[in-house]
């Protein structure tokens, strides 16, 4: 039998771990719990297609993809004490194999040797010396991945969180035994049962520092919605009793930029599209549109899982403060439908994406700066009496950029050379010619963010209105934008056409 090799399969139907124990007859795969594969002959039938060999048999195993950060947390105590040093020695042993410190190995072995005997301390040492060269040498992939249960607390394989610390690593795949029950803590007393110097005590806590600080503290998104707008500042400071609130800032949208953000903003929960249009109409009544966006700051976060699936970790704590605060305030809103009060990341994986809906680190008024020079006009941007009115610019509403027709090919071009060369790579854009007019669209996680379009010419307007208004524009930095009746205009009939 030839040694087991495991590859990170990413194929039209299998997106997981793979385990390939080749033999002379038949192959053996385990793979990642996918709901597709209903049926086992289905399953090695698709498996055998993609990886072009005979596949004998199939074992379902439950791979997911967590933060590191997440892992590490749940380790972490009320007391702010973490319960696994071990993790911690592990990693100053990594870094005595690659030349860091010249006592990792030692702090090692003494506390293997205080777990089993001094022979199989050795062994152990023998394979976690094979497995970081491996990882780190030949990049070759983990015999098995750290090994967690519901609560997201170590079952088996600690190691592998040392590794990925140690690689600075944002991810790092685990299998998922709901039910198994936790590996014993090793805290400081386990250290001192191993012999431990102070001087040796000291250098375990002082990397351990360095890790929290490394990993950095758990931030979570939270929203308030329109419904509860009168009582935003109340709500702020009775969630920063429960969490330090790092910032918030209140977004006002209209009706159709409110819709898509709502929509951006649960598409990472997967959330039915039914039920997410089903919110947006509850809410329809509520005026202003205006939503606070919160960055919470949790010390201590206590993670599980989100369903059987076990597709989602969630963050306990944020639940139980999001269902105090419905059941306070849900009797002074009229008309009160479920959940149109306020919402979370669950998780920080969610919260980095909620991050970067709310602040698309796309910087929308330097695009409009490569092209100006009097060569557009902007038209959507209402009231607009300084640069900040247009830096900002609320997320995904609409605009129209209005050039004249000489100008268009040149403006385009000049949009295209931006988004190619300045855009953050988690977005993606379309860009589509339609005559005189050209249509671009930014995406985050395949949610439209920013919509706006060139236009050159316009229907019911002829081009010497376009050339008027051009004259008549009000200059503010480098942007051009049309006066108060040809601004009147221009909505009435470019922005009517997409409601």
């Amino acid at each position: 039998m030839l040694k087991e090799k495991k590859y990170f399969g990413h194929f039209e139907y299998l997106k997981g771990l793979l385990t390939i124990d080749r033999t002379i007859d038949s192959t053996n795969i385990s793979l990642c719990k996918l709901p597709l594969f209903k049926q086992e002959e289905r399953k090695t039938k698709i498996v055998s297609h993609f990886l072009g060999i005979h596949v004998h048999s199939i074992k379902l195993r439950n791979f997911i993809k967590l933060p590191v950060k997440e892992v590490f947390f749940q380790h972490i105590n009320p007391d702010d004490t973490f319960s696994r040093l071990d993790i911690i020695v592990s990693l100053l042993a990594i870094e005595n194999e690659k030349g860091l410190n010249d006592f990792g190995w030692n702090l090692y072995t003494k506390l293997q040797t205080n777990l089993c005997s001094k022979e199989q301390a050795e062994i152990k040492k023998t394979k976690f010396k094979e497995f970081i060269s491996l990882y780190l040498d030949n990049h070759s992939l983990p015999d098995e991945p750290l090994v967690i249960n519901e609560n997201l607390k170590i079952v088996d394989n600690a190691q592998q969180l040392a590794l990925s610390i140690f690689c600075k690593e944002k991810d790092m795949i685990v299998e998922v035994k709901k039910k198994m029950e936790a590996q014993n803590t090793c805290d400081r007393l386990s250290l001192i049962a191993s012999d431990f110097s102070i001087q040796e005590l000291k250098a375990v806590e002082d990397r351990l520092l360095r890790v929290k600080n490394e990993v950095d503290i758990c931030q979570l998104d939270a929203f308030l919605w329109p419904p509860v707008l009168s009582f935003f500042d109340e709500i702020t400071n009775k969630i920063s009793l429960l969490y330090n609130v790092k910032n918030f800032v209140d977004i006002p949208f209209d009706e159709r930029a409110f819709a898509r953000f709502i929509k951006a903003i649960y598409h990472f929960d997967e959330v039915a599209e039914w039920k997410i249009d089903k919110k947006i109409g509850y809410m329809k009544p509520f005026f202003p549109k205006k939503v606070r966006c919160l960055t919470l700051e949790a010390p201590h976060p206590v993670f599980c899982f989100k369903n059987k699936k076990n597709r989602f970790s969630f963050l306990r704590n944020i639940v139980k403060m999001k269902n105090a605060i419905r059941k306070v305030y849900q009797s002074k809103i009229e008309n009160y439908h479920f959940d149109i009060i306020t919402h979370s990341a669950d998780n920080t994986t969610q919260s980095e994406y909620m991050n970067d809906v709310i602040y698309s680190n796309f910087d929308f008024y330097n695009l409009l700066k490569t092209i100006s020079q009097k060569e557009v006009l902007i038209s959507g941007i209402k009231q607009v009496q300084d640069l900040e009115d247009i830096k900002a610019f609320p997320f995904g509403k609409d605009i129209a950029i209005i050039c004249k027709k000489k100008n268009l090919e040149n403006v385009i071009s000049k949009i295209k050379d931006y988004l190619a060369n300045h855009l953050n790579k988690k977005y993606t854009y379309k860009i589509i010619n339609k005559n005189e007019q050209c249509d671009i669209s930014l995406f985050a996680k395949d949610n439209l963010l920013y919509e706006f379009s060139v236009y050159s010419a316009i229907p019911e307007l002829d081009e010497k209105f376009i050339c008027n208004s051009f004259s008549k524009s009000t200059q503010i930095g480098n942007i051009f934008v049309p006066n108060l009746a040809d601004e009147d205009t221009y909505r009435k009939i470019i922005f009517s056409e997409t409601k």
